[in-house]
């Protein structure tokens, strides 16, 4: 049968939420199945919850100790974002070894292919030479995504390796004196590179895991925000590694 995890009401007291947290984690240390008897899924448990405790927050008026200077829509945003790393970074212990063995078999295939091509070099990938520049700190930081324990984390984490490859291309182009207005990277060029750091992060790489913990837990809205076209950035990148592997379409992969 279905396990019904119970959510916190809103007129209950505080620890009422670490009270869920635990009661969700002994699902997934002790079911046999873990999460995957939770009706309707865990994700939207989690998100249940996530909500509740929002508004519960915003109706005491704790939220404005996390942004007093800030204006009502951003302190809900920030109160919304504190929430859920709070949750997911108590969730991850169980939540994140669930999504990698139910998507093992993928992630097994991918780690394939990325050993096959960890010695590609930016040319084998069809980067333009101009942009052709070492990404040793970008590669570094798509190595931290795995161990990250939050969404938000693993996107900051994401965002950072980003603006590392912006940040060697310019310096490569500002060494060689090259013109930096005929060489301004279109997101195509920068998803070969995210791409390329991929490849050169691995072993240290869980990347079809890390983006559907993203997607299927991250609850505070970033279609229209940077982490957004950071994060699709990534998904493209994804993409391309699946239809290398005879996948098919990538995003109902990452479901």
């Amino acid at each position: 049968s279905d396990v019904h995890v119970p959510l916190l009401d809103v007129r209950l007291p505080e620890h009422e939420l670490d009270l869920f947290i635990a009661e969700l984690n002994f699902v997934g240390r002790n079911a046999r199945d873990g999460f995957a008897r939770i009706a309707p899924s865990v994700e939207a448990c989690v998100m249940a919850q996530w909500h509740r405790a929002v508004e519960a927050t915003l109706a005491s008026g704790a939220g404005a100790a996390l942004g007093h200077a800030l204006e009502p829509e951003q302190q809900q945003l920030q109160v919304a974002q504190v929430l859920e790393s709070y949750m997911m970074s108590r969730l991850h212990m169980t939540v994140y070894p669930w999504l990698q063995h139910a998507h093992r078999h993928d992630d097994a295939r991918l780690t394939e292919l990325l050993h096959a091509m960890r010695f590609h070099t930016q040319d084998d990938l069809g980067i333009k030479p101009a942009y052709h520049c070492p990404l040793d700190d970008a590669v570094a930081e798509v190595r931290k995504i795995a161990a990250a324990t939050t969404p938000l984390d693993k996107l900051l984490c994401m965002k950072r390796a980003c603006a590392h490859v912006n940040r060697a291309v310019q310096r490569n182009l500002d060494a060689r004196g090259g013109n930096v207005e005929d060489n301004q990277m279109a997101t195509d060029d920068l998803i070969e590179q995210v791409i390329y750091a991929v490849t050169q992060a691995y072993p240290h790489v869980s990347l079809l895991t890390d983006l559907r913990y993203i997607k299927r837990f991250h609850f505070v809205a970033v279609s229209t925000s940077a982490l957004g076209f950071v994060l699709s950035n990534f998904e493209v990148a994804a993409d391309s590694f699946l239809a290398k592997l005879g996948a098919g379409a990538g995003a109902s992969r990452l479901s």
